[in-house]
This record gives structure tokens, C-alpha cells and sequence, in this order.
């Protein structure tokens, strides 16, 4: 998505917009979806038992959903019954990771955004002469790293690195053997190590921050870490 989840609330905010926002903590997402009270007393929302969601205004893709309210709270919040919200769950790979926000289209659908947090995972390196040739300059990424960030995050791809003076775009490229993958940051990290002052012997710390962003800081040791 163009915005990161809090980015996204602030917008939100800004334009007055109403909405509630869901961070899930269920390993399989949660079993049902609950309408908080508040969300349908500014709404009026749901004006029908029979409701749908979507992720997108412009899309086609529907996920019908039944609600009912419990027999004993006749004036307490809408719940979700039957497949539909395991549906969009399912669909939308909705876990612990995930954070949603939902907005009134009609009076029986639903717009849901759907974010998927990231782990925040690191990885460090001791700066050596390798790493260091001119405009073939480039470092290679961890194995265990990107072997567990997932390998299409790191083929061929553009990053913003930050580092402790200067921020610069680099590009990622990927060297294969029979036995072995090798995953380098190359074009554009001459230019960041100059501008940031690096040198060998330093130890240096990558952390993801976002799907293609590193914070690059100086560390006392270059222990691995994910």
C-alpha cells in the first residue's frame, strides 16, 4: 500500500473520516468480526443483517457477510455469523500480523484496508576490504536474513538505505551457483559508504524498516541478529 499502517490512521484523521481499526492478535485471525458500538451509533451502521465487504471501492471482488446481535443485547454490537468473515480471513492471509481498518461505502457494505505489519529484522556486517572497490564496491546480505525475509525481497530490487549522515537509493543483485545463493547490495553503495564516512573495520547495523527500507547505523559488535 502507498502508506504504512499509522500514516494511513493519521490521513484518516486529517480528513475527519469514520472508521474503526482492527489489530489482530489471533494466530488465524479472529473468528468473527465484531462492529464496536460506538462506530454504529455515529454510522447508523449496519442498516441490513445481510452485509458484504470489500478491499477496494473500485473492485469486484465481494465478501458477502450475515451480522446479528446476541438475544440477551438487543442494543450491543454487531456480530459476524456464518463463513463470510472467514472468508475475506482466509483470502486476505489475515493473522497476527495484520492490522485493518474499515469504512462505510452503503449502508450495507464495508471498505476494509488491510496492512500486514512487518517484523522488524536486522542483520549486521564488520566492514572489510571486499566491501570496499571503487564503483564495483558492493556487500553482501546476510544468508540467514534474507533466507528468512524471502527471497523476492531481495531479487533485483531497489532500497533506500539511511545511514548516520546521508541517505542514498541502492540496488540489490543476486549471484547463483550450484550449491549457493549470494544476495549483494551493488549498485549505488560506493556512493553511501563515501557519503556516510564508513571504513573498513566498522561494524554496521541493517534494519528493515519497511518493505524496502534500511536504517544503517553504526554497532559495537557484528553480531548476526534477525
Amino acid at each position: 500500500m502507498a502508506f504504512e499502517y499509522s500514516e494511513f490512521l493519521q490521513e484518516m484523521d486529517v480528513c475527519g473520516a469514520v472508521y474503526f481499526a482492527l489489530d489482530v492478535t489471533e494466530r488465524k485471525g479472529p473468528s468473527n468480526l465484531e462492529i464496536p458500538l460506538s462506530f454504529t451509533l455515529k454510522t447508523g451502521w449496519p442498516g441490513s443483517t445481510l452485509t458484504k465487504l470489500v478491499t477496494s471501492i473500485s473492485t469486484h471482488r465481494e465478501w458477502p457477510m450475515e451480522l446479528e446481535r446476541p438475544l440477551h443485547a438487543e442494543k450491543g454490537p454487531w456480530r459476524s455469523v456464518g463463513k463470510g468473515w472467514a472468508d475475506i480471513v482466509r483470502d486476505q492471509r489475515i493473522g497476527p500480523e495484520s492490522s485493518l481498518v474499515f469504512e462505510v461505502v452503503d449502508d450495507s457494505c464495508l471498505v476494509v484496508s488491510v496492512f500486514h505489519r512487518l517484523k522488524v529484522r536486522s542483520f549486521t556486517k564488520t566492514l572489510r576490504s571486499s566491501h570496499f572497490r571503487g564503483h564495483s564496491s558492493k556487500l553482501d546480505i546476510s544468508t540467514r536474513f534474507w533466507r528468512d525475509t524471502g527471497v523476492e525481497q531481495f531479487e533485483d530490487q531497489s532500497y533506500t538505505l539511511h545511514g548516520p549522515l546521508k541517505v542514498a537509493t541502492v540496488k540489490t543483485v543476486v549471484t547463483r551457483s550450484p550449491r549457493q545463493t549470494w544476495f549483494f547490495i551493488s549498485s549505488g553503495w560506493s556512493r553511501f559508504c563515501k557519503a556516510n564516512g564508513l571504513r573498513v573495520g566498522d561494524n554496521v547495523k541493517f534494519t528493515c524498516r519497511e518493505s524496502w527500507h534500511f536504517d544503517v547505523n553504526y554497532v559495537d559488535s557484528a553480531e548476526e541478529s534477525i
